[in-house]
C-alpha cells in the first residue's frame, strides 16, 4: 500500500449514517453550483428558443425551410470558425438539434480568402485565411457564380430593391441575391432557396432582416446562435395567418369566400339596426327622444279654391268673396286756404 492516497479530482467520498458506505457525487472543478446550475439554465433557454425559432421558419415558409437544412456560410463566418479553434460542423449541428444539413460556400467568398491571403504578410493571418478557404472547398458545396440570379422577381436589378446594397462586398451582394424574392407555381417566394446565411457581416446581417424568412447563424464570442425572427417575417407570419382565417386555412374557393363576406355584412348591418332602435327605444323611455313636429292641417295656399254648381244656370261657380275696394273722394284730403 502507497502512503500516499490517489485522490480522484472528480469524485468526493461522504459517510452515511449506515456506517462504512459512502457515496459518490462529481465535484465542479472549482466551479460555484449555483453555476454550473446557471449554466445549464442557459443552454436549455437557448435550445428551446432554437427549437420555437426553427418551428417559426417551417411553418411560415409553406414547409420549406426543414431538414435537411441548407446553410450558406460566408467567408468571415469560415474565418470566426477557424479563428475560435471551433468545430463548425459538429457546433452546427448542435444548434440545429441534431437535424441533417448541407453547407454551401460561393465561389466569390472562395476567391475573396485567396485574395486576403496573399494580400497579408503576417503568418498566422495568411494561415487562418487559407484554413478557413480550405474548410470551404473540402466541407462545403459550392455555388459558382453563374448560379447567381442576377435580378428580384419584379424584374428590377436587387440594386434597386435593397438597402445599403452598394455597400457590401461580392460575396455578400451573391447571398442577397440568392435569397432574394422569386415566383414559383406562381406565387411570389421569400427565400425560394430555403436558405439559411451564416455570416459575421453587420452590414449584411441588417439588410437580411429586412427580408422575410431568412434565418441567419452568427457567432457570439464562442456560442453559435440561431437568430430570432426578424420583423419583417413576423410581418409575413401575420399576413399568413390572417389570410388563412379569411379562407378557412385555404380550403374555401372564391365562391365560398364571398358569400362568407356577405353573409358577414348582412350581420353587421342587422347588428346596427338594433343598436340604433335599442337606443332610440332608451331615449324615449326618458323623454329625450326629439320628436318631428307635424303639420296639424293643409296649408291653405296651396290647396284649391272650392266650386260650386249654380241652382239656376246649373254652372259650377267659383266661392271667392269680393273684397270691396276703398276709394278715396277728391278734395277729401288737406283743405287750401285763401290767403
Amino acid at each position: 500500500n502507497s502512503p500516499h492516497h490517489h485522490i480522484q479530482p472528480n469524485t468526493t467520498h461522504h459517510a452515511t449514517e449506515q456506517g462504512d458506505k459512502s457515496t459518490t457525487r462529481p465535484l465542479s472543478f472549482g466551479l460555484r453550483p449555483h453555476a454550473v446550475q446557471g449554466n445549464s439554465k442557459m443552454r436549455y433557454g437557448r435550445a428551446k428558443a432554437t427549437r420555437k425559432t426553427l418551428k417559426f421558419y417551417f411553418l411560415n415558409s409553406s414547409e420549406r425551410i426543414r431538414p435537411p437544412y441548407r446553410v450558406i456560410c460566408d467567408g468571415n463566418f469560415l474565418v470566426a470558425s477557424v479563428k475560435l479553434n471551433i468545430p463548425l460542423r459538429d457546433r452546427i449541428a448542435k444548434t440545429l438539434q441534431g437535424d441533417s444539413f448541407e453547407l454551401y460556400v460561393l465561389r466569390s467568398a472562395l476567391d475573396e480568402l485567396r485574395d486576403l491571403a496573399g494580400a497579408h504578410e503576417r503568418k498566422d493571418v495568411v494561415e487562418i485565411f487559407q484554413e478557413a478557404r480550405q474548410f470551404g472547398l473540402d466541407e462545403c458545396e459550392i455555388i459558382e457564380r453563374d448560379a447567381v440570379p442576377e435580378s428580384a422577381q419584379d424584374g428590377k436589378g436587387v440594386d434597386d430593391n435593397v438597402t445599403n446594397f452598394s455597400e457590401l462586398g461580392d460575396p455578400a451582394r451573391d447571398i442577397v441575391r440568392i435569397v432574394s424574392g422569386g415566383i414559383a407555381h406562381g406565387k411570389a417566394l421569400a427565400n425560394p432557396g430555403a436558405y439559411l446565411v451564416g455570416t459575421q457581416d453587420e452590414t449584411l446581417s441588417g439588410v437580411l432582416r429586412e427580408m422575410p424568412l431568412v434565418p441567419q447563424l452568427r457567432f457570439s464570442r464562442v456560442v453559435l446562435l440561431l437568430e430570432a425572427p426578424s420583423a419583417a417575417s413576423r410581418r409575413l407570419a401575420s399576413g399568413i395567418e390572417r389570410n388563412k382565417e379569411l379562407s378557412g386555412g385555404g380550403l374555401m374557393t372564391a365562391q365560398e369566400q364571398e358569400l362568407i363576406s356577405t353573409v358577414r355584412r348582412r350581420d353587421r348591418n342587422i347588428q346596427k339596426e338594433a343598436h340604433i332602435k335599442e337606443v332610440r327605444e332608451d331615449l324615449r323611455r326618458h323623454g329625450l327622444e326629439r320628436r318631428k313636429k307635424k303639420a296639424k292641417g293643409p296649408n291653405p295656399l296651396s290647396c284649391k279654391k272650392r266650386k260650386a254648381v249654380d241652382a239656376s244656370s246649373g254652372r259650377i261657380t267659383e266661392h271667392a268673396e269680393k273684397k270691396t275696394r276703398r276709394r278715396r273722394k277728391k278734395g277729401s284730403g288737406f283743405e287750401t286756404r285763401n290767403a
